[in-house]
């Protein structure tokens, strides 16, 4: 028997005893049923749901590899046996539901989309039948629910809801499914979210000012909620595309969009240039703020632009100007977003973080804020003083440089949707904000300077320093990510990028990157202290088509990795491409890839592997002299002629690669790696998957090429294209564990998460008391005679004196450190 319910973007499919749901980019779930009975008659969810489907059933089945959350939803206490309140992971995209990353007891895989749950062996149990609220985790664990309505919640690959009312019986085993029995056929619900969005309108844009400010009062119409659960990531949907089209004599909103946007009160007036507009954009979005230029809106004598007000409450709230605008905003961006999101956390049952609790202590009362609307929520915000508040919530960990063209209007939704703080480049006055209007003749020229890169970020250095944390580590300090926006300039024989003008060069960069990394990250040397900025943070260098890319390749997805190596040189041995090729395929176990391997290609040959697609290609070889394309066997193949491109990321291992890597996003790719200074026979073909190996654990590609080069002590190249892009759900935290041995002996660790989006928080087990809001970092000890069992219990990579561990190559750090 087969029954299918398609809806966009999840189709659920019944096959016999199986119930399987994947959703567009090829994330999938299966629950075992016994017996099956179709019916029409389906249950509500209170919450954003894709795809639901009902049916009569006795029991369902399910490999629990996280946890499942059991809400009983008719006001009574659940009755069970058990009642679980020492929940163990990750609370992050979803609102309400925990998702598992014991560092000390985690079996988990975030490194891909479609094997992202988490394992938790930790059981705790305690009898208590006046919680509404029951978490299994993956032990041993057996109760019975009495009669009532309850709904399900499980978060992996997708999220999952079940609903129903009736009596179960609950099971789980950990060599063994978990399993909901009933004692007659009962009817339940099963309802299924994508955490991977589309966007579904798309706003005409006039290019000017006022039709910019009009097409941003409208992004928010994808968040499905104004209340404090619209931090959650289930309640935000990917914003309307923006279209620059100089034919419309105003911005065309659809009127499905219009109707849909909501009315906060909330109105941000800024300057009538872009600059602003732009770095406005991701609080507008945020707070659901009607965005108004100064040409639009009226002010009062008392007022001044830029501003956010909602005169209704009295709310006048004024920013720095010019230079001072951008960290502005991304301060009330900053908090605004994590006290929505403790507050949404606000219920008997839930735990608190550590960061709530500091506030409390500090005599911010965020009690009375469930309930009020989003402007009376902002207001209270403000009222508090910015100390404890700078000083406890974790800075933003996305951040972009944008330079404020006509031509960059159109990424702005993506780099909203994945909650990106927005500046701009610095002019040559300092003050960031001087940016020509859309109708103003010679746009590109006006711009007088753009920094480099290295100067871009500068400033992520001092603030690094101070939030290092007791531990003097390399890889807490990086978590941070923080990209430019660059216009692709066509020819120019120096792999050079024009933002509106003055040129930016890539391979420079590139250089800069290697002897300021080179220098180390914490290096004794003062002198290498000026050097160290793109070493705290993970930069990238965007393109507008890599975004334009990543929603193509939703479309094509499948639900298992591809990769594919390609040696095109004669200096690889055969023992070296063996040992690549098998670094690859020892990640099966966790993260199912399948690898293939590509030897001396052909110009066809090596077309065709691109047409063929991979989710992550690792190129070896050479690049040709000019650096427009691939050195074949028998000639040249130039990355602008491939006829098809399905790539997605890559890692590009060659010399003069930074071209052909920019033509590649051109063509098809979302991202990649290139700009290496010496070729992959010179170095180190040990490390070269570093790379290759953290993607497939679940980490950006900015993030895994920054990684890379802590353990090369190098740059290894320049990310290009959108940077940001991973296997895993923006929001999952993919965390890595970094040990140390103090001077006392003791071994010391963090636990640190590499979010792009800032949504949730994260514990051990054992600790849960230490729940963190999800870009801080927890730190823990580990006895020397936990450490066997702290190893066998972690397949995430561990970083140890300047070396990346594998699991299998986890047990050899039990003679250095126990």
């Amino acid at each position: 028997m087969t029954d299918t319910t398609a809806t966009d973007p999840v189709t659920i499919t019944v096959r016999g005893t199986t119930l399987q749901a994947q959703d567009i980019a090829g994330n999938t779930n299966s629950f075992g049923l016994v017996g099956w009975d179709r019916l029409e008659n389906q249950h509500t969810f209170d919450e954003p749901i894709d795809a639901a489907i009902t049916g009569r059933v006795s029991e369902i089945r399910y490999d629990l590899l996280n946890m499942v959350d059991i809400r009983r939803v008719d006001d009574t206490a659940p009755g069970s046996d058990t009642a679980l309140d020492d929940r163990v992971g990750v609370e992050n995209g979803d609102r309400g539901t925990d998702t598992g990353t014991d560092p000390s007891t985690d079996r988990s895989v975030d490194a891909d989309a479609n094997a992202n749950a988490n394992t938790n062996t930790t059981t705790n149990a305690d009898t208590d039948t006046t919680n509404t609220r029951i978490s299994v985790e993956a032990g041993d664990q057996e109760f019975s629910l009495r009669n009532g309505a309850y709904v399900c919640r499980f978060d992996s690959n997708l999220f999952v809801r079940l609903r129903f009312d009736a009596p179960a019986s609950v099971k789980n085993r950990c060599r063994g499914p978990l399993t909901i029995s009933f004692e007659h056929p009962t009817r339940v619900t099963f309802g299924f979210k994508s955490p991977v969005d589309y966007p579904r309108e798309k706003i005409k844009v006039r290019p000017t000012p006022d039709g910019i400010a009009t097409a941003l009062s409208h992004l928010s119409v994808s968040i499905e909620t104004t209340t404090e659960d619209r931090a959650h990531r289930n309640y935000r949907g990917y914003p309307p595309l923006l279209e620059i089209d100089p034919a419309v004599t105003d911005t065309h909103v659809p009127p499905a969009v219009r109707e849909e946007t909501p009315d906060t009160e909330l109105e941000l007036v800024v300057p009538p240039d872009r600059s602003a507009l732009f770095i406005a954009a991701p609080l507008a979005y945020y707070l659901s703020a009607r965005v108004r230029t100064t040409a639009q809106a009226t002010l009062d004598e008392d007022e001044s632009a830029p501003l956010l007000r909602a005169p209704s409450l009295d709310l006048h709230h004024e920013f720095e100007a010019g230079s001072a605008f951008a960290p502005s905003v991304r301060s009330l961006l900053r908090r605004t977003f994590f006290l929505d999101l403790l507050v949404s956390w606000i219920e008997p049952t839930e735990l608190t973080v550590l960061e709530y609790d500091a506030l409390t202590a500090s005599g911010i009362d965020l009690s009375g804020c469930p309930g009020m609307s989003i402007a009376e929520r902002v207001q209270t915000y403000l009222s508090f003083p910015d100390q404890p508040i700078d000083e406890i919530l974790p800075r933003w960990p996305y951040r972009m440089t944008v330079s404020p063209t006509t031509a960059h209007v159109g990424v702005l939704p993506h780099l909203l949707y994945d909650m990106a703080a927005i500046e701009t480049p610095v002019d040559s006055s300092g003050s960031g904000d001087s940016a020509p209007s859309a109708e103003s003749p010679g746009v590109a020229g006006n711009l007088q300077s753009v920094p480099a890169v290295a100067d871009v970020l500068e400033q992520d250095l001092e603030s690094s320093q101070s939030e290092r944390g007791p531990l003097d580590d390399r890889l807490a300090v990086r978590q941070r990510i923080h990209g430019v926006l660059a216009d692709p300039e066509r020819g120019g024989e120096d792999d050079e990028c024009a933002v509106d003008g003055p040129r930016l060069s890539l391979s420079s960069v590139s250089a800069s990157s290697s002897s300021s990394s080179s220098a180390s990250a914490f290096g004794s040397s003062s002198e290498s202290q000026s050097h160290q900025s793109t070493a705290n943070c993970s930069p990238f260098v965007a393109h507008p088509e890599a975004y334009e890319n990543r929603l193509s390749d939703l479309e094509q997805q499948s639900d298992e990795r591809r990769v594919v190596v390609i040696f095109a040189t004669e200096h690889i041995p055969e023992s070296a491409r063996e040992h690549i090729v098998d670094t690859y395929r020892r990640r099966s176990d966790a993260v199912s890839p399948r690898v293939e391997r590509v030897d001396d290609p052909t110009r066809v040959e090596l077309a065709d592997v691109f047409a063929a697609g991979a989710d992550f290609l690792h190129y070896i070889g050479d690049c040709d002299d000019d650096g427009v394309g691939f050195a074949c066997t028998d000639g040249v193949l130039s990355s602008s002629a491939l006829p098809t491109n399905e790539v997605g990321l890559f890692q590009l291992d060659a010399t003069n690669a930074v071209g052909v890597a920019r033509k590649l996003i051109e063509t098809g790719s979302i991202a990649g790696v290139a700009g290496y200074q010496t070729a992959a026979s010179e170095r180190d073909i040990t490390v070269t998957t570093t790379v290759g190996e953290l993607l497939l654990y679940g980490q950006s590609l900015a993030t895994a090429h920054t990684c890379a080069t802590v353990q090369t002590n190098s740059s290894g190249g320049v990310v290009v294209g959108d940077g940001t892009h991973r296997f895993v759900a923006k929001w999952q935290p993919s965390e890595i564990q970094s040990l140390q041995e103090t001077d006392g002996g003791a071994i010391r660790g963090l636990s640190v998460p590499f979010p792009v989006d800032p949504v949730g928080a994260h514990w051990r087990g054992s600790r849960p008391e230490h729940k963190r809001l999800i870009p801080a970092t927890i730190t823990h000890e580990v006895a020397p005679a936990e450490l066997n069992e702290y190893i066998t219990n972690t397949v995430r990579p561990i970083y140890y004196n300047g070396e990346f561990y594998w699991p299998e190559e986890q047990k050899q750090l039990l003679y250095p450190m126990s």
